[in-house]
């Protein structure tokens, strides 16, 4: 038999300005890849060699996304900000996991690049200026909230909106009601068809509806609405088949849930 051929290195480019960030990885078979290094060039002076695996828990073995370009150089702080950060779209592989960001900035004294990895778990994410600003908003949704209550396959999540601000996301969700009021609709129209099903789990629809209420000043409202269907028997017997809390014992577990995320 031949023997069998060694993996060929693959690489990306992006450039923006005075910065030019390549991407090398080598594909080592399925979701698996070995040696992803970014390296960044900023005014013809190398700045950054680093191997990626290194960065989070999920990002040994991870990869470039496929489809399109994995790596990326443009600005996210602003015109105000007028440096370009870059940033890499990563992927673990698997059903349910997970996207993965590493992010650089040029550091306040030009002398370095400052990271930040973040996990958008299964909701993946879009950049949208969403308020005409020239900075993209990261929208994307809270992956806590999957599989919190009960299965994965019976959950969803709130949407959620981020905003990258000098090596740090900061959630902004609150400042863009016209997309959480959409969502908020959508989930109480999952809720009403859950609830017509002889064992619609509603669980994990109903937190998502509570977290946009939350969100729109409502959160009160929201946890009446809950408290309503449990006192209904929604959260119990056979409208609980998966596993999970139940019950009163939901509720307290949700009301946590929110008041950890920020959502209370």
């Amino acid at each position: 038999m031949p023997a069998a051929q060694a993996a060929t290195p693959k690489s990306q480019t992006a450039s923006l300005g005075a910065v030019t960030a390549t991407l090398t990885y080598t594909p080592v078979g399925g979701f698996q890849f070995a040696n992803v290094h970014l390296k960044i060039v900023r005014a013809g002076v190398q700045m950054l060699d680093r191997d990626l695996g290194t960065m989070c828990d999920l990002c040994p073995g991870s990869g470039p996304v496929s489809g399109g370009k994995a790596v990326h150089v443009r600005n996210l702080d602003g015109t105000a900000s007028p440096e370009p950060e870059v940033y890499v779209d990563l992927t673990s592989g698997g059903v349910h996991c997970c996207f993965l960001v590493p992010f650089f900035r040029l550091s306040d004294d030009g002398t370095r690049y400052e990271s930040l990895a973040h996990d958008f778990g299964n909701a993946g994410y879009e950049l949208r200026d969403l308020d005409h600003d020239g900075a993209p908003e990261i929208v994307t949704k809270d992956d806590f909230f999957y599989g919190a209550f009960t299965a994965y396959a019976a959950s969803g999540a709130p949407v959620q909106i981020l905003r990258y601000d000098h090596r740090a996301l900061r959630d902004v969700s609150r400042r863009f009601p016209a997309l959480i009021r959409p969502d908020r609709r959508e989930w109480r129209t999952v809720i009403a068809q859950q609830k017509r099903l002889r064992e619609g789990e509603l669980r994990g629809v109903v937190a998502p509806y509570v977290a946009d209420e939350c969100l729109l000043g409502r959160c009160a409202a929201g946890l009446r609405f809950a408290a309503k269907l449990e006192r209904g028997g929604y959260f119990s017997g056979r409208h609980a088949p998966g596993p999970g809390k139940r019950g009163a014992a939901y509720v307290r577990a949700l009301k946590r849930l929110l008041e950890s995320r920020g959502y209370r």
